[in-house]
Formats: structure tokens, C-alpha cells, sequence
């Protein structure tokens, strides 16, 4: 790290080893003199830097602690907060313990993304409602993005034997998948993926953009705003994240509850009213990117252009960022 500060000028530091540990003795040993050797190489001040690690590493003193040497962000790595599922995925920890670790966070004014798994071999319409709702209350105040994905069996791993000895297995060994245990839980991973996945997966898609932004906040509070009000950047990136999330979430809540509703023949037959439903998401993201755009560009970050896009004006400023409107989806979309 001295060497790349010195000879480079890098200030970034992303640790991508999946768990640092902070839970024994010699854990917390080696955290210690890994911060005292940051103070003792001069690098402490000079830098900031990100780590990932598991829902029951966090101790709150050790995060101020890495806090104060330049820490400025944590992946937690949830998966679920379905007990169900978390047993599935043997993670060791309940669903009561990752909802204590966000509200760790919070109060240590950490920041921090997470990774999280919508749909696993043994998910049902209930753990999916479960997880819907915890993500409604880690993403409402807009601190951090909803995202998720479907677990992949990867080769080797005792989900890939029990799933092809179940005859569930397909796909391929590249890009394994599997059918879920219910069928009309296939249509819903099917129809969240078509809506979600350019949005949670895409280098250009809102979730990867929006996660910048957050991060330009990290970085301008940790080495000077340049000039700009970071306060007011940080709360329009903030409400940005919140609308993108508060839009996923409807999608999903009336997808999910139109699933529940209804057959599968009848789901299949009104397939077009959970298109409207994407169209809906897909609208509602472009008018985001667009007044993201216009945010970046205003505090000088490089965009893709903020452009008129077809909403009406070309945004200069902050100031653009006027609340969003879109038609809303109503309960009618339920069928009876």
C-alpha cells in the first residue's frame, strides 16, 4: 500500500477478500496493527478504503476504530433475512441478527452496500414476501441500493448434486440454473429478471450508476469537496436512491401479490398486465439516470451526457431535481 501511495498516488484501497474478520481475539490482533502500521506508514490520513465482510463479523468499536484509518464503506454480505432461506444457505445467522447488523451500521454512520439472494432452491412465495420487506427497511431512507439476484449453483457444490439429484438442475456448466419449487415462483424469477436484471447487473445500468454516485460522496468528504456543497450532493444522490428504490419495490409488491392472486393459466393469460408493470420500472429509470446525469455533470463528474432525453428540459444543477412523476400502479391491476 506504501508503495503503490507512493510511487502511483493511489488513494483507493478496495479489499475484495469476502470477510474481514473482527469476532476473535486473534482477529481483532491483527486488526489492531494493521491500523497502527496505516498511523506508522503515514497512509491513514492519505487514504480511504472499503472492505466486505459477513453479518455476524461487525463489532461496532472495531468499525469506528477502521473508521478513524480511513474506512469508508463495508459489502455485508445478507443473502437473506428469511430464516428459512439463511438456513438453506447455511450462513449461521438468523434473520433477527442481519437486521441488528444494519441497524449497527446506521449507528456508527457506516455506509455500506450488501449482497442479497431473492430466490434460492428452497424459496416460496412467503420467503420472497419475507425478504421484499426487509428490503423495504434497509432502502427507505435511501443509504444504501436494493439489488438481488438467484443463488447460482456453481459447480462442485453440494446445491449442484442435490439440485440434478432432485431433477431440478438445468443450464449449463458455464451458467447453471435450476427450477424453483414452485411454478408460479419460476414466473415471478422470470419476470424479475426480464424487468431487473440490465438495472441490478449492467455496468450502465441505475444500480452500478447510482452506487458511484454514493461513493463520489465518500470520497469528496474524505479528501475536500472541490468547492461544491457536498451536503447537498449527498442528499440529492440520497433521494435519487430512494426513488429508485421506492420504484423497484412497488413493481415487485404488485407483481408478487398478482402471483399470489391468481393461477398459473391466469397468470399466463394476463402476462400483459406484469408487462405494464416493467414498462412502469423501465420509465421510471430513465427519468433517474436522466436527473443523475445532470447531477454528475453539475458537480463535474463524467456522465454520458445529460441530455434532454425527451423529458421536457435540459437539466444544469441540482435544482433539477424536481419530484418524479410517473402514473402509478393501481390495486386494479390485481385481478379478482
Amino acid at each position: 500500500m506504501v508503495a503503490l501511495q507512493e510511487k502511483y498516488g493511489t488513494q483507493i484501497f478496495i479489499f475484495q477478500d469476502d470477510d474481514l474478520f473482527m469476532r476473535t481475539q486473534e482477529h481483532r490482533q491483527w486488526l489492531n496493527q494493521f491500523l497502527n502500521e496505516l498511523w506508522e506508514a503515514d497512509l491513514a490520513d492519505k487514504i480511504l478504503w472499503r472492505v466486505s465482510c459477513r453479518v455476524d463479523d461487525l463489532d461496532s468499536d472495531y468499525i469506528q476504530k477502521m473508521k478513524q484509518s480511513g474506512l469508508v464503506s463495508i459489502f455485508l454480505g445478507i443473502e437473506s433475512a428469511s430464516d428459512r432461506e439463511l438456513t438453506t444457505l447455511n450462513k449461521g445467522y438468523s434473520a433477527r441478527d442481519v437486521y441488528r447488523a444494519v441497524d449497527m451500521l446506521h449507528e456508527v454512520g457506516m455506509p455500506f452496500e450488501f449482497g442479497f439472494m431473492l430466490f434460492t432452491p428452497d424459496s416460496t412465495l412467503e420467503t420472497v414476501e419475507e425478504n421484499i420487506d426487509f428490503l423495504k427497511f434497509v432502502s427507505e431512507n435511501g443509504d444504501t441500493l436494493v439489488h438481488f439476484c438467484k443463488m447460482v449453483p456453481y459447480a462442485g457444490t453440494s446445491f449442484q448434486g442435490r439440485l440434478r439429484q432432485e431433477g431440478r438442475l438445468e443450464g449449463s456448466l458455464a451458467s447453471p440454473d435450476y427450477r424453483l419449487l414452485d411454478p408460479k415462483l419460476d414466473l415471478l424469477q422470470a419476470f424479475f429478471a426480464q424487468t431487473f436484471n440490465y438495472r441490478n447487473f449492467d455496468d450502465n445500468g441505475l444500480v452500478e450508476g447510482l452506487r458511484f454516485a454514493k461513493f463520489d460522496v465518500c470520497v469528496l468528504r474524505r479528501f475536500g469537496s472541490c468547492g461544491y456543497n457536498i451536503d447537498l450532493y449527498e442528499a440529492a444522490v440520497k433521494e435519487l436512491i430512494r426513488r429508485c428504490n421506492e420504484s423497484a419495490l412497488d413493481v415487485m409488491g404488485f407483481a408478487l401479490a398478482f402471483i399470489k392472486k391468481n393461477s398459473e393459466d391466469k397468470i399466463m393469460q394476463h402476462w400483459h398486465i406484469l408487462e405494464d408493470f416493467q414498462r412502469h420500472e423501465l420509465a421510471t429509470e430513465q427519468v433517474i439516470r436522466f436527473h443523475l446525469d445532470c447531477l454528475r455533470t453539475e458537480y463535474g463528474f463524467s456522465t454520458q451526457g445529460a441530455t434532454q432525453r425527451g423529458q421536457g428540459q435540459i437539466c444544469t444543477g441540482v435544482h433539477c431535481l424536481s419530484p418524479l412523476k410517473s402514473a402509478p400502479l393501481g390495486q386494479q391491476a390485481l385481478l379478482h
